[in-house]
């Protein structure tokens, strides 16, 4: 009975630490996620704030806006702007800010931008506003000498639905087209730009000083006749001459009409599916499948050459014709995800069942913390955006009458280049001595700016 008396106490005092150790266990978790929801709180208040203090508490959808882009009054829905969750343009226009925006002298809010690209644009906004997933509009058009002012708005702005963050060429529904691509050859991993023509140079040289040696690539293309197409490598690019085997390569084409679909053709002659020379740029395969030289683009010109990828019909480029003139192209390295590095919680001193429920409130309080974490970056961004972009004085909007054209801009804008014959014209010593306040200035025509 000794024994068995003792194995009873041994048996309580083991229920009894296992049962302290749960609780120690559960304890540390939940005051984790009392941490969470309290620093969520305060995000939460300290928006609710910004809304007091700069905005409108008060602010719904279907506000009707009225904007001065400059010079061009715009009207449209709040809800129209704010559709792209994340982007500036839903910062500076969810209503937290509006008492902070610049307003023109008509009370309408003032953006000092080019009319032409805002436009643009909003116009696509407003077609996706009404467009099913499966029928998305073309992307916002405009003639090519805008064409530099429009991509810097899509950065400006944050606006990721249109293009593919980093990329000026392909829009953002297609990048998990090609990442489901890349996953099917197990070589996926996260977009890191690395070369693109139109800014780097569109040689040689270029690309491979660049490229080489950056690991698993993909390669964009789009030509002067709006058709876009691509490869990807698994192995780094060369300068040293010879076929590299590349066993995950494929080629592509994405759609950019209506009567139009995507494709991809896998590699069928693995050792002979990437060529390196230093005097091409990308080439993908024997037959000369797809190859760059300088700002064009060939496809298996030589029928007579055996070919390394699949054909497929719905390959836009024609063989044999004259070689396809590349508006731009672009290379995306694929950097492999990489674990966070935070340490996940693990238990292992209880059942199978508690220590894997353990295990997945750690994995899912650690997902939540990176969660609060971006809100908190997202949400300083979005503060430092408004000051710096939409919050210069009042007084400061003007507009010029420049031969009939009707312009409205910042005086601040005019003299970004102080030695410039308009910054000299509207800095405040050529006002005084013309006797003008600066706070009464709202109207120029083209004889007092070049005056």
């Amino acid at each position: 009975m000794e024994k068995l008396n003792f194995a009873n106490q041994r048996l309580a005092t083991a229920l009894k630490n296992y049962d302290q150790e749960l609780l120690a266990k559960t304890a540390e978790l939940d005051e984790e996620e009392h941490r969470l929801i309290a620093l969520l709180n305060s995000l939460e208040n300290k928006k609710l704030t910004s809304s007091h203090l700069f905005g409108d508490v008060n602010a719904r959808g279907d506000d009707i806006l009225e904007i001065n882009a400059g010079g061009r009054i715009i009207v449209t829905k709040r809800s129209t702007l704010t559709q792209v969750k994340g982007s500036r343009w839903e910062k500076l226009f969810s209503g937290r800010w509006d008492k902070m925006l610049l307003k023109d002298r008509d009370g309408r809010v003032f953006l000092d931008v080019n009319p032409v690209g805002f436009e643009a644009v909003l116009d696509y906004l407003n077609e996706v506003e009404i467009s099913s997933d499966e029928d998305t509009p073309p992307l916002p058009y405009v003639d090519s000498e805008h064409s530099a002012i429009l991509r810097s708005q899509i950065e400006l702005f944050g606006l990721s639905i249109i293009n593919m963050p980093g990329s000026v060429i392909v829009r953002n529904d297609y990048a998990s087209v090609l990442h489901n691509w890349l996953k099917e050859e197990d070589s996926d991993g996260d977009f890191n730009l690395i070369y693109r023509g139109s800014s780097d140079g569109m040689t040689p040289q270029e690309f491979h000083a660049k490229c080489n040696d950056k690991g698993p690539t993909i390669t964009i293309i789009e030509t002067t006749e709006g058709h876009v197409v691509g490869g990807s490598s698994n192995v780094s690019w060369a300068s040293c001459g010879g076929y590299c085997e590349a066993s995950e390569a494929f080629l592509f084409a994405l759609a950019q009409n209506w009567n139009s679909s995507s494709c991809k053709m896998k590699v069928t002659v693995p050792a002979t599916a990437v060529y390196f020379h230093p005097i091409f740029g990308p080439v993908f395969g024997n037959g000369n499948d797809l190859k760059v030289r300088g700002g064009s683009v060939y496809t298996y010109t030589d029928q007579g050459s055996p070919q390394s990828y699949e054909r497929h019909s719905l390959w836009p480029l024609k063989p044999g014709q004259e070689p396809y003139t590349i508006k731009d192209i672009e290379v995306f390295q694929i950097v492999e995800h990489k674990p966070t590095g935070e340490a996940v919680g693990t238990a292992e001193n209880f059942s199978k069942e508690i220590n894997e429920a353990i295990c997945a409130k750690w994995i899912s309080l650690q997902e939540a913390s990176a969660e609060i974490k971006t809100l908190e970056d997202r949400m300083l961004d979005e503060e430092e955006f408004v000051t710096s972009f939409a919050s210069s004085q009042h007084d400061d909007v003007i507009t010029l009458n420049v031969r009939g054209t009707i312009m409205v801009t910042c005086r601040s804008t005019l003299q970004l280049r102080k030695e410039s014959c308009l910054a000299i014209q509207f800095s405040n010593e050529e006002l005084k001595k013309q006797g003008i306040d600066k706070k009464t200035i709202q109207d120029w025509n083209y004889e007092d700016v070049i005056a």
